[in-house]
Formats: C-alpha cells, sequence, structure tokens
C-alpha cells in the first residue's frame, strides 16, 4: 500500500470553510497534511465539490485572482489529495443514522491508519464539521482507535457568503451570482471531477467561499482524549456497534 505522510480526517456538513480553517491552523504549526478523508452525507455533498474545486485554484489564485486574495486567508493546498466518504445518509435524522454514521467513520478512520502506517501520531481528526451528532459521534470513535490528534476549530461567526452557500444546497436560495440554483450545482459536481475545467466565475466563488476572509479570528483547539490501555479501548469499540 503506498504511504502517505500526516493524514486529515474531518466530517463536513454546509460549511466547507471549516476544511481549509484547520489545514491553515496545522501548517501555522509547522504540519502540512499530504490526504484529506472528507465524511459528509448526501445531502452536504456540494460542500465537497466546491471544496476541490477551490483547493485545487488556491495555487493559481494569487495570479489569476488578485483583487481577491486582497480579502481572504488564503494557503496553496493544491498538492493536499482529497478523498471523500459519502455517508449511505441523506442526513442525521434517527438514533440510528448515529451508529451508521459511527461504522462509517470508523472505517474511514481505518483506512486513514492503513495510509500512514498504522502510526497514530501521523492520523489528525477535525471535528468541527458535519451534521447534528456526526462531531460527538466523531470523538467517541477516536478514543476508541486511540486517536490523540483531535481538533475542533472554534470561529466567532460564519461569513454570510458561507451563509449563502448553505442555504442555496439547502434550497432556501434559488440563485447565485445569477446562476439558478440546479445549473450551479450540477457544475460543481461536473467540476469537482476535473477541477483545471472550471470557469473562472466558479473558480472565483469557490475560494471565496472555501478560504476565510482575512478578518476572521478563528482557533484550533485540541481536544483532551483519555489515554485507554488496549482492553478498554477493544471494550469501548464493541459498546460503540451496539443498536
Amino acid at each position: 500500500m503506498e504511504m502517505w505522510n500526516d493524514i486529515g480526517v474531518m466530517t463536513l456538513g454546509l460549511s466547507p470553510p471549516i476544511v481549509t480553517e484547520f489545514l491553515i491552523e496545522l501548517e501555522k504549526r509547522g504540519l502540512k497534511l499530504s490526504r484529506i478523508v472528507v465524511i459528509t452525507t448526501k445531502g452536504s455533498r456540494p460542500s465537497y465539490d466546491l471544496l476541490k474545486i477551490a483547493m485545487y485554484w488556491s495555487s493559481k489564485a494569487r495570479e489569476v485572482f488578485p483583487d481577491l486574495v486582497d480579502g481572504i486567508q488564503l494557503s496553496d493546498f493544491s498538492t493536499t489529495e482529497i478523498v471523500l466518504k459519502t455517508l449511505t445518509l441523506e442526513d442525521i435524522a434517527k438514533p440510528e443514522d448515529c451508529y451508521t454514521f459511527r461504522s462509517q467513520f470508523d472505517s474511514a478512520l481505518n483506512d486513514a491508519l492503513k495510509w500512514a502506517g498504522r502510526d497514530l501520531r501521523r492520523v489528525h481528526v477535525c471535528a468541527a464539521g458535519g451534521r447534528k451528532t456526526m462531531p460527538i459521534d466523531a470523538v467517541l470513535v477516536s478514543i476508541a482507535e486511540g486517536i490523540n490528534n483531535v481538533y475542533h476549530v472554534i470561529a466567532p461567526r460564519i461569513p454570510g457568503i458561507s451563509m449563502e452557500f448553505a442555504n442555496l444546497v439547502t434550497g432556501k436560495n434559488k440563485e447565485v451570482r445569477g446562476i439558478d440554483r440546479d445549473e450551479m450545482l450540477s457544475k460543481l459536481s461536473q467540476y469537482a471531477e476535473k477541477p483545471e475545467e472550471a470557469e473562472e466565475d466558479i473558480a472565483k466563488y469557490a475560494l471565496e467561499v472555501c478560504f476565510p476572509p482575512k478578518d476572521l479570528d478563528f482557533h484550533l483547539v485540541r481536544i483532551p482524549i483519555p489515554k485507554l490501555p488496549p482492553e478498554e479501548r477493544r471494550r469501548f469499540r464493541e459498546e460503540l456497534r451496539e443498536r
């Protein structure tokens, strides 16, 4: 199996900047992830699409959109591979969905551990995004797997453009930047496969949504994780798998 350096695993809802804020703060600490696994519900899939486009264009933004980069906290994440894991759920709506999420998050975490050579220190979990109980369950599964690098992102506000995007996905907004909702979501899905083909107005919108504004003061908080002996972790895993 191909080996990577440090791997990120993160939950994602309707706020794509959670991912870039996480990566920016890790970079400030001298850590750049080579691959991230993004876990989202079917209903939040457009967040991944937009993020994929933004991260690809982050290496070109200063040249193509010089006016934009003066207003956002931009870093080049074009070489960070993004792996999508879409849950078999439209949303977290009932207790059974929490069980399904824990199971599928555990699967993603184990993939990350394989890529990291089973080195627990090289896997970094961000539990700031996601729908409803997803962050809580992500922390619980991380404890059960012995992951110590678990984080949350704290920001004083959600930028208006991010709210605009969330409302577009949920159908509250019927258009954005003069583009019909269905057409925009279709374009995002298409360009996520080949971000280099994205129209410049779509790429600019993706960067503007996905990277935090210059005046946003956000923080990365490391969550204290109890170190359990192997037998306790095994027992905890079994409890989490119970319906």
